[in-house]
């Protein structure tokens, strides 16, 4: 079995070819069958912090059965269409800035010193869900855009101007 090597690249650089990613190949290997989701190898959990070494004594307080893993759904979306660079009027809560069609909302919202509540920024956790209450904005991943009129800042960039809600 071949160890998987992934890297951590900075908000915002990302490339065509990284987006998404580790997380897109980790669903692949490490989707739980019993609810869905992906886990990251925890196959424990310390009860505090420090350093094991060899020879060091650890005691077992539970043990559990494992659990079954499979491949996941891949939620790849087509690329969206590459748009010629242009500004766009955003409004959040009243407050409005000049954003581009080219970067997603959540980095443009944290470059204007917003704060949203993020946990992946690859369109899995659903922490940066918010309200589009005008405007059109282009998905990046199929479930980026809700019915009920929410979307993912971390995976969504704006096509027009927006008005946004928390």
């Amino acid at each position: 079995m071949q160890p998987l090597h992934f890297y951590h690249r900075q908000p915002g650089a990302r490339s065509e070819a990284s987006r998404g990613e580790p997380l897109e190949t980790l669903k692949r290997f490490r989707t739980a069958l019993d609810n869905g989701d992906v886990d990251f190898g925890q196959n424990l959990i310390a009860r505090n912090s420090g350093v094991i070494r060899v020879g060091d004594e650890v005691e077992i307080l539970t043990r559990g059965p494992a659990k079954a893993y499979g491949a996941g759904e891949s939620d790849d979306t087509p690329a969206p269409e590459a748009q010629q660079q242009a500004t766009v009027a955003i409004e959040w809560q009243g407050q409005q800035f000049t954003g581009n069609n080219q970067q997603v909302l959540l980095e443009q919202l944290e470059q204007q010193g917003i704060r949203v509540p993020y946990s992946c920024r690859a369109g899995i956790c659903g922490s940066c869900r918010i309200r589009l209450e005008e405007g059109e904005v282009s998905p990046l991943k199929k479930n980026a855009v809700a019915g009920d009129g929410t979307i993912l800042a971390c995976s969504c960039v704006p096509k027009t101007a927006l008005r946004l809600a928390p």
